[in-house]
């Protein structure tokens, strides 16, 4: 019999004893190996890499379950044991970082993580092990403690490969610091750099490779970085006027995309707010963005004055009907107590409770509605803008008391702590009505919404849908910290309009871009916004709501272009 012959069935044994569950075969096999001289790390690499393919390939076939990949970690654990100790007592290797390897949660399979534990330790790192079915936040504060240079996350099975997502997403703030690397057997690079890891590697020999290059990388990374700062502060730092690190990421509209996407309805979550809470938590945590819309109901107070209204299975709830269908209807209309309505104290809860889960460390700020956009709901749009020609005192009326409408929404978020706020006029839109219009009813309102704000220490941001360029120059005496930009409006246009005054937000297109394109076309609109804001004044955004059943691989590309610019 040849060497490489005897060599080929020692390992096929070896395989095969570990996709059996067989202990004892596999600890024969690897005896076997040390014995007849086969290379002890190709046989890992090539045996073990292989059975996990296998194994995956059994498992996604629903040929194996659960407990036959766990009598198959423990024969490979056993065969892996015998072959790390003959290895390791001719081991002289120096320090060459700290790792902390762990399975991803919802996966109970360890076989490739114990191979790459082994190399790595060969290898001369310091490996600190977390096992099967760990918790993101476990690899985060395991990293913290021993300082490490890398966290490797792996996984066998496609269920849980997209967990690695929320291990990826909560080392965001720490990626000078921490390098993150995914592998496992149905994990890709493409998967690998869509979720945004570091580094991928398809076999264990090529994870020591892998960690050396990333040690190396974050040694330069560190050498001469900016001053790193928190989502919180590089929002604050670009509306003051300041460069941050890098650009900063807002949705700036993802509540009822965030609803959708994790499953939840818009009625539950009215009924439910803290269980909305959470859900909105989760998700824009796992998007990486540096700002929370912690309260999305923006057009609650409709209902609270009486509006007729319908709740969607998803996405903003639909006014049916005008609740002031004639003019002298306004006569009988009243100012609600707003906090005494369901939808407007769920929206407070939720608002408060996203605020304790995200203790500080991003930027959270509620959306509303301006009086104008107020004005037409009320009223029905058609009906207003003709109001706006036919009885204009009766328009001026009902502006008066959407602007007060306004101001005791945002009184009651004010109460509960809420440090920013969006105002939305999207009737105002270049699209509805003419520049001219906008100067004589809408921005003397927008006015006194953020006049409230003259002594308080509160952000504001104004937005208006579609194109606006006409009236941009409009907004330069707006008391406002930032101005959100539809898609429709020229960012450098914009800029040279505003001048330095806000920061801008926005503009890749939620619609034909964000929902209908692929991550590589919204990086390179995204990567566009910051080349025509030159990377300062900037809090990358979509141009408007992010669309309900977008992508979240779409989401996650805006999130991370600006790092790209570092």
């Amino acid at each position: 019999m040849t060497m490489m012959k005897r060599d080929d069935e020692i390992l096929g044994a070896l395989c095969r004893s570990i996709i059996h569950g067989d202990v004892d075969g596999a600890v024969d096999a690897a005896r076997q190996v040390i014995e007849h001289d086969v290379d002890v790390r190709k046989a890992l690499s090539f045996a073990c890499h292989d059975t996990m393919q296998v194994l995956g390939e059994l498992f996604e076939q629903r040929k194996i379950f659960i407990p036959e990949v766990l009598l198959s970690s423990r024969a490979a654990n056993a065969a892996i044991d015998i072959l790390h100790s003959y290895l390791s007592q001719n081991n002289n290797s120096h320090n060459e970082g700290t790792v902390v390897l762990g399975v991803t949660t919802g996966d109970f399979h360890d076989i490739g993580k114990n191979m790459v534990k082994m190399l790595l330790e060969l290898g001369g790192f310091k490996v600190y092990d977390l096992g099967v079915d760990t918790p993101a936040e476990t690899f985060l504060e395991k990293a913290i403690e021993v300082d490490a240079d890398i966290v490797g996350v792996s996984a066998l099975m496609t269920t849980s490969m997209e967990n690695m997502i929320d291990v990826v997403n909560l080392f965001l703030e720490r990626r000078d610091d921490v390098k993150v690397m995914v592998g496992g057997a149905p994990v890709t690079e493409e998967f690998a750099r869509t979720i945004g890891a570091d580094g991928y590697a398809d076999d264990a020999v090529k994870t020591v490779e892998l960690s050396h290059e990333l040690v190396k990388q974050r040694a330069a990374t560190l050498k001469g970085k900016k001053r790193k700062v928190s989502p919180h502060q590089r929002v604050m730092m670009t509306l003051r006027g300041d460069v941050p690190d890098m650009v900063s990421t807002a949705p700036p509209f993802q509540g009822y995309w965030a609803l959708h996407h994790a499953g939840m309805t818009v009625g539950q979550s009215i009924a439910h707010p803290e269980l909305a809470a959470k859900t909105q938590y989760k998700e824009v945590r796992n998007c990486g963005f540096d700002a929370y819309e912690c309260a999305w109901d923006w057009l609650a107070p409709i209902e609270a004055a009486g509006g007729h209204v319908r709740i969607e299975a998803k996405g903003n709830p639909v006014t049916i009907e005008p609740l002031l269908k004639r003019a002298e209807d306004i006569d009988s209309l009243e100012m609600p107590e707003l906090q005494s309505h369901e939808r407007i104290s769920s929206a407070i809860e939720a608002a408060t409770a996203i605020n304790e889960l995200n203790d500080g460390s991003r930027f959270t700020y509620a959306t509303l509605a301006m009086p104008f956009t107020l004005a037409a709901e009320l009223r029905g749009t058609q009906n207003l803008l003709m109001d706006l020609f036919v009885n204009r005192p009766f328009a001026f009326k009902l502006l008066k008391y959407c602007t007060e409408l306004t101001l005791s929404f945002t009184r009651l978020m004010q109460e509960a702590g809420i440090e920013a706020y969006l105002f939305c006029d999207p009737v105002a839109s270049g699209d509805l009505i003419s520049a001219e219009v906008f100067e004589e009813f809408s921005l003397p309102f927008i006015n006194d919404v953020f006049g409230h704000f003259n002594r308080s220490d509160d952000k504001t941001a104004l937005h208006i849908c579609g194109n606006i360029s006409d009236r941009l120059d409009l907004f330069r005496g707006l008391n406002t910290d930032a101005v959100s930009i539809d898609s429709h409006v020229d960012l450098s246009f914009a800029r040279r309009m505003l001048g330095d005054r806000f920061a801008i937000i926005g503009n890749v297109s939620a619609l034909e871009t964000l929902y209908m394109s692929s991550p590589d076309k919204v990086r390179t609109e995204a990567r566009r916004c910051i080349e025509d804001m030159g990377g300062k004044g900037l809090i990358l955004a979509s141009g408007c709501d992010i669309t309900v059943g977008t992508p979240v691989q779409n989401i996650r590309t805006l999130t991370l272009t600006p790092k790209e610019f570092t």
